[in-house]
Parts: structure tokens; C-alpha cells; sequence
């Protein structure tokens, strides 16, 4: 009777053993899974906060080199529009004065000169290439012009956003200009302004800011229109956009924007859907101001979070090996741990059986 219950309390201890066991199993491979999943989800925040932090020093690099761009060419147009020869409006003079200058100019995104008379009619282009294509056209529908007749605006440069040009080499392209009112006898006497090319300008300043292919950049106006894009947004008011479309987190994209607008710089994630996209995607961007007189742009870089967390790759492809390392080893010990417990069962048991019939057979002898 003490041998059985014996035998009864062994077989419940490795019952206990067993279920003790399977239950560490459980709570270390959870406890391992929840590891495995903070860290893989930290090393994203690190990566990708580190991303937006290079992003942002790109940003505020481009930015820094735009405006010393823009601010010199607008000391230069300033200047030259008030040349004797050009603010008179002297057209063989002010032909000379403007080319001579362009001729002389470093390769960049400035193409040329123009002189508009007090009509706004263009009496002199001079670009390096000579083409007077345009001029006589009327231009005093342009804001520019319109500006500069107001007489508070005497010594002060206008930069315009991006318009399509209808004059000289850029005709029919994308350009920004930089107008000043020339005054002769103090009295309006026309325009003199510089044209920067959109394509030279992005080729400069935009295009060595991107980390990869498919990086994005976006110029805004403060009221949030965009002047440069590349993905059919060109003109668009975001937050319109975004209204018009309603994808899924439009609001939060709205909400974010709009922050963007009344800060310096910073760094921030959205959602956002491209023209003709079927559906929004996760971004991340940095955005930087720019001054440009008494106006001010955004400066916006925007990568996709999937090529952020490209940069994680390496990492996460070490901590998916040892996670799964470490559930196979519980796993395969777990297995083991049952296959060693029933083999000993087993052989006690057949032991056991075998010690019982010596037994028994010694006792038959013996009567």
C-alpha cells in the first residue's frame, strides 16, 4: 500500500513538473515576444527620429542657400534698376548695361534680364543666348508690374512665385522673377527684373537635398499654395486638397499642415494621398522657412516611412533571427524535457515490471 501510494505522488509530482514547465514556456516566450516587439518598435522611432533630424539639416541647408540666392539677386536688380542708363529707359544703352551684366554672371539658376517701360511693355531682354524673343509684349497685367507702380514700393524687390514665362529662352517654361520699379526723374519709369528658371533653380537647390528617388519636395506660399512640386500639386492649396479629397486621416493631415505654417522649422509625420492614388501613405517630412522679402515660403522634404525603415533592415533581420533562436530553443527544450520524462517513466517502469516477476518467480521456487 505505501509503494502504490509512493508510485501515486511520483506520477503527480511529474504531472506538476510537466505543467510548471509548459507554463514557463508560455510566459517566456510571451514575455520574449513583447520584448521583441518594443525593441522592433523603439528601433523604429530612433531610426526613423534620426531620419527626420537629417532631413531637417538638409532642409535648413537649402534653405539658407536659397535665400542667399534670391537676396543677392535682388540687391543686383536693385541696383542695375537704378543705372542711369536703364531707369531712363534708354533701350541701346540699357540693351548693353543688362547683357553685359548676364555675360559676366555665374552659372546658376538666373537666365536673364528684362526692362519693362512705364506701359509695361518689354523694351529690352539680354539673356547669354541673345534671344529677343517677346519683346513689345504687354506685361502690366502681371502682379509684378502691378506692384511696382505703387509708389510705397520705391527701392524694394518683388519675388514672384512660378508662372509660365512668355518671353526670351524660357518661353514657355516655368520661371520665378525678381522686379524692381526704376524710377527716372522721380518719377515710375517701368520694371527692371531678373528671370530665375524653375528647372535650374530645383536642378541647384532641390534636387542635392533628396535622399533618394522618390524623396519629395514641396515649396508652399504662407497661405499654404504650393509653387514647386513635381507630382501635379503644382498650384494647389493643400488644405483645399486635402478637403476635396477626404482620405483617411485628411483632418489630421489638415491639422498638421496648418501647424506647419505658424512654425520656423520642424519635423512631423502625415498622411497623405498623391494625385490619382487610390489610397494615402504613411510620410515622414522636415520642413524649414525661407524669407524672401517681406514674404516667406515652406521649405518641405517628405520621404515615405517604408524607406525610413529600410535603414532598419539590417537590425531587424538580427533581432527576427534571435527571437526566433530563442523560441526554438524553449520549444526543441520543451520537447526534449517530455521526451527525456516519458524514456525515464518507461524504463523505471519496465524495471520495475521486470523486478517484480524476478520476484515473484523467486517466490514460486522457494515454496
Amino acid at each position: 500500500m505505501r509503494e502504490k501510494v509512493k508510485g501515486i505522488i511520483a506520477r503527480r509530482t511529474r504531472s506538476q513538473i510537466k505543467l510548471y514547465f509548459l507554463i514557463f514556456i508560455v510566459v517566456a516566450g510571451t514575455l520574449a515576444s513583447v520584448i521583441y516587439l518594443k525593441t522592433v518598435s523603439a528601433g523604429e522611432a530612433v531610426v526613423t527620429l534620426q531620419n527626420q533630424e537629417r532631413q531637417l539639416v538638409l532642409a535648413r541647408s537649402a534653405a539658407s542657400q536659397i535665400e542667399f540666392f534670391l537676396e543677392g539677386l535682388r540687391r543686383d536688380v536693385l541696383r542695375l534698376a537704378s543705372v542711369e542708363d536703364v531707369s531712363a529707359g534708354r533701350e541701346e544703352e540699357a540693351r548693353k548695361t543688362l547683357q553685359e551684366f548676364i555675360d559676366n554672371a555665374p552659372t546658376s539658376p538666373l537666365i536673364g534680364f528684362a526692362r519693362i517701360d512705364k506701359s509695361g511693355k518689354v523694351i529690352v531682354i539680354a539673356n547669354k543666348k541673345r534671344l529677343r524673343t517677346g519683346e513689345r509684349k504687354d506685361f502690366s497685367y502681371r502682379d509684378y508690374f502691378k506692384w511696382a507702380r505703387d509708389p510705397q514700393n520705391r527701392n524694394k524687390a518683388y519675388t514672384t512665385d512660378p508662372f509660365i514665362s512668355r518671353v526670351g529662352v524660357s518661353q514657355g517654361k516655368m520661371v520665378m522673377v525678381v522686379a524692381a520699379p526704376s524710377y527716372f526723374k522721380n518719377e515710375f519709369n517701368g520694371v527692371t527684373m531678373g528671370a530665375i528658371l524653375l528647372e535650374k533653380f530645383a536642378e541647384t537647390f532641390i534636387d542635392p537635398i533628396k535622399l533618394e528617388s522618390k524623396t519629395e519636395v514641396l515649396l508652399t506660399t504662407r497661405g499654404g499654395r504650393v509653387i514647386y512640386d513635381r507630382n501635379g500639386l503644382l498650384n494647389q492649396n493643400l488644405v483645399d486638397y486635402a478637403k476635396s479629397k477626404k482620405w483617411q486621416g485628411w483632418e489630421e493631415f489638415v491639422g498638421e499642415f496648418e501647424k506647419i505654417q505658424k512654425e520656423e522649422e520642424g519635423i512631423g509625420a502625415w498622411s497623405f494621398q498623391h494625385v490619382g492614388a487610390s489610397w494615402p501613405e504613411t510620410q515622414v517630412i522636415a520642413f524649414k522657412t525661407i524669407r524672401v522679402g517681406d514674404e516667406s515660403w515652406k521649405l518641405i522634404i517628405i520621404n515615405h516611412k517604408n524607406f525610413v525603415k529600410s535603414y532598419m533592415l539590417p537590425i531587424t533581420s538580427s533581432q527576427n533571427l534571435g527571437f526566433f533562436l530563442i523560441l526554438f530553443s524553449f520549444i526543441t527544450g520543451g520537447m526534449l524535457f517530455v521526451f527525456i520524462d516519458h524514456l525515464s517513466h518507461r524504463d523505471g517502469y519496465l524495471k520495475g515490471y521486470k523486478d517484480g516477476l524476478d520476484e515473484l518467480f523467486s517466490k514460486k521456487k522457494g515454496k
